[in-house]
């Protein structure tokens, strides 16, 4: 779920490389809040890199680091896996910096060696990476060459883009185009991008390429920015999709829809216009509170949620509600939320998913919690809406979420029994 985003220029005076990493790393705070790094490359091959835990405006900006030499760099945002192995990012290596996203299986695989590798013939890159086991993009700069990676599983998600001179690599397209980029195209599964002074080509790993629809489905319910695309889909018709396929599968005829802020909004637009009922805001949000799911304690979570979300009074009470949300991983949003809209008058709550339920951990794309922490896995429907204390409970079917998404095959394993 980190973020990665890489700008390489030959051109040294044309690109100035940090603001562009200062203001596409903002794009893609929201898949990780746990550190940030930073490094450069400026026009003698000399590196200058900066990690940190927390949050870029806490490292980087006014008063902080405002500036660090070159026309190449690599950013990364991190989100707190619970098994992660990997040093933090980016790494350097004498005049080299690379990236890597995701987790690595293959036990033999050490980082001098890679980085070694991807300093030598293109061949030679192409053969060790079919070896390389793992669910991971990678991207990897020194002053002379420029190569993104996205592994053969397709499960990442790894964009390219050019601004001006320079060739920019994202985990995510919004941030390509919040700096003034041009999208150029997602990175296919197996696919190794190379740029240098004299060339600019593609490789791939493999000739098989049924892995194209195996992007990660998690990107689609809670994890990619809304005006991102993933393997040709725009990120907010897929979740407006979802919303009208959660009233299709089970349809309610009254009350008004509200959206859990903010990655159930979208899917509660979808829901008004394929039913007719009404859509209204129900909550303010404290923006200034972070996403409370990748908080890292549970004392932490219940402190964001107590002052993350305020019910709109005058929307609500004495009214049939709703409920639309992404997703219920743990439960205590989603009841918390409800209780509050129960505790300004609203008559009945009605909590609509727009994912399958999640009923499997996983920790190699979103730090899914242990089975023993999730409600769908250990509670029935119906003993779940006295848990959350809702008047009725509803998933999204995975059939009519791979139609909503356009997708047949998806990594979802955290879905599926």
């Amino acid at each position: 779920m980190s973020g990665v985003l890489g700008v390489f220029s030959f051109e040294e005076d044309e690109i100035e490389v940090f603001p562009l990493l200062y203001y596409g790393l903002y794009a893609l705070q929201h898949r990780g809040q746990a550190a940030v790094g930073v490094g450069t490359i400026d026009s003698e091959g000399k590196t200058d890199v900066h990690k940190n835990n927390g949050l870029i405006s806490e490292n980087f900006g006014k008063g902080l680091i405002t500036h660090m030499e070159g026309s190449k760099g690599l950013g990364f945002v991190k989100y707190k896996f619970r098994n992660q192995t990997l040093p933090s990012m980016p790494i350097v290596r004498g005049d080299n910096l690379l990236v890597i996203e995701g987790s690595i299986e293959t036990e033999s695989f050490d980082v001098n060696e890679c980085i070694e590798v991807l300093n030598g013939d293109i061949n030679e890159i192409k053969i060790y990476f079919e070896s390389i086991v793992g669910k991971f993009v990678l991207v990897f700069m020194n002053k002379n060459r420029f190569i993104a990676l996205k592994n053969q599983d397709g499960i990442k998600p790894l964009s390219i883009g050019k601004y001006q001179s320079a060739m920019i690599a994202s985990s995510e397209t919004s941030a390509i185009e919040t700096v003034g980029g041009t999208i150029i195209r997602e990175l296919q599964p197996g696919e190794l991008f190379f740029h240098s002074q004299d060339q600019t080509f593609s490789y791939y790993l493999s000739n098989e390429l049924e892995a194209t629809e195996n992007v990660d489905a998690f990107e689609f319910v809670y994890t990619a920015r809304p005006d991102s695309i993933l393997d040709g889909v725009n990120v907010y018709e897929a979740r407006h999709r979802l919303g009208e396929m959660l009233w299709h599968e089970d349809q309610i005829d009254e009350g008004i829809v509200i959206g859990a802020p903010d990655s159930g909004i979208i899917a509660s637009l979808g829901y008004a216009k394929a039913s007719g009922l009404p859509y209204q805001e129900g909550f303010v949000r404290n923006r200034y509170v972070g996403r409370t799911f990748i908080e890292t304690s549970q004392l932490d979570r219940e402190r964001g949620l107590q002052i993350k979300l305020t019910p709109i009074r005058h929307n609500v009470s004495n009214r049939d509600v709703i409920l639309v949300d992404d997703s219920i991983v743990r439960g205590s949003t989603i009841k918390r939320t409800v209780k509050s809209l129960k505790n300004v008058g609203a008559k009945s709550v009605h909590v609509r998913i727009a994912s399958p339920p999640v009923i499997h951990d996983e920790s190699d794309t979103i730090d899914i919690p242990d089975k023993s922490e999730l409600i769908a896995c250990n509670y029935s429907v119906e003993e779940m809406v006295d848990i959350i204390g809702c008047d009725s409970l509803r998933y999204i079917s995975l059939d009519g979420f791979h139609r909503a998404i356009g997708r047949n095959q998806m990594y979802e394993p955290y879905f599926l029994d």
